[in-house]
């Protein structure tokens, strides 16, 4: 029974070819030959009966093992035997002769019913086999579609890194000096700006160191432009270690320095600050076996009494007041009159 089971699960999806039915066939119409002969010669109602229950379980067999050929072989064998019973036995008894007659007729009924029922069925498993088809090819796609979509968001990805990478690339150039790495023009008139903006708003002053390299051409004319751009990453090196975290070091521009002291402290104590930069800044420095020796002036300008904005504390930048002190041992200079007034009112 089993067997039949999974033979009907297998002919419901593909029906067999002629060759793979043709020995079935041939043992069924065998089978009908001999059974027959022996109907023939034995003229006996029981033999009728195994014989008529035979031929309709053959009949179902054969409509469900080969869903067409089967079927039409099953209608000849029952019509033949239908015939054998009407043509030997009409005339001898008419008891075993009928249930021959009629029996093949319900036989063929029964498997029109069953045969019609199977290819009801058969559609309806094909049906459901090319939707399950559609819905793994459909599957397919998707999972193609989601990789793809996957690489794709990838790409952005990698794209937006890039753009963030350019942008903070970008940022770093706007901002800050190639040579150095230090801050800019345009990023200390920036912080210049808001310290400006808090200290009206609290009554603070704070403090912009302006820093000359004096005479620094000569160092380019003896080592060359690369000799003098190591001095000035040197220099600008030995400067962020030594200043206070608070404050702000930025480069103008050529041989030019900026440190913002945004401390409220005296005259005097920026005077000591600025000493020990000096210390270090005229630290000989060893460039290929040259031993180059730089002296700095500091200008030193008191917001508000030197300036009130970022153009016009910046423009002392160019002052000489504070260069002329270059070749003296005076080469800090105050731009306000606090210069060196340790008891002045802040």
């Amino acid at each position: 029974m089993n067997k039949l089971v999974q033979r009907l699960k297998t002919y419901l999806i593909k029906k067999p070819t002629l060759k793979e039915a043709l020995p079935i066939l041939l043992a069924f119409a065998s089978a009908f030959i001999v059974l027959t002969t022996l109907l023939i010669f034995f003229k006996s109602s029981s033999v009728v009966g195994i014989f008529a229950q035979f031929l309709v379980l053959t009949s179902i067999l054969l409509t469900i093992h080969l869903p067409d050929s089967g079927y039409y072989l099953a209608i000849i064998l029952n019509l033949i035997l239908s015939l054998v019973f009407f043509i030997f036995f009409w005339g001898n008894n008419l008891t075993i002769s009928l249930p021959g007659i009629f029996i093949p007729f319900f036989a063929i009924l029964l498997i029109t019913i069953l045969r019609f029922l199977l290819n009801s069925l058969v559609k309806k498993v094909r049906s459901l086999s090319q939707q399950n088809e559609a819905l793994q090819l459909l599957n397919t796609e998707l999972d193609h579609a989601h990789k793809d979509l996957r690489q794709q968001n990838d790409v952005l990805k990698s794209y937006q890194q890039i753009i963030r990478e350019n942008e903070n690339s970008l940022s770093r150039l706007a901002f800050f000096d190639l040579l150095t790495d230090l801050p800019n023009r345009t990023y200390l008139s920036d912080r210049m700006a808001l310290l400006i903006s808090f200290s009206q708003e609290y009554s603070t002053r704070f403090y912009t160191v302006f820093i000359d390299l004096n005479q620094f051409y000569r160092v380019n004319d003896m080592i060359g432009i690369t000799g003098g751009d190591f001095c000035l990453k040197s220099l600008a090196t030995r400067l962020q270690a030594a200043d206070d975290p608070d404050d702000l070091l930025a480069r103008l521009g050529s041989d030019k320095f900026v440190l913002m002291i945004k401390r409220n402290i005296p005259c005097q104590e920026v005077k000591s600050y600025l000493e020990q930069l000096n210390r270090i800044i005229i630290q000989p420095i060893d460039y290929e076996g040259q031993v180059i020796g730089i002296r700095p002036s500091f200008g030193v300008a008191l917001y508000p009494f030197d300036g009130a904005s970022v153009p016009q504390i910046l423009a002392l930048a160019d002052s000489d007041l504070y260069k002329q002190s270059a070749d003296t041992d005076n080469h800090i200079t105050f731009f306000s009159p606090c210069a060196g007034d340790e008891d002045a009112d802040f």
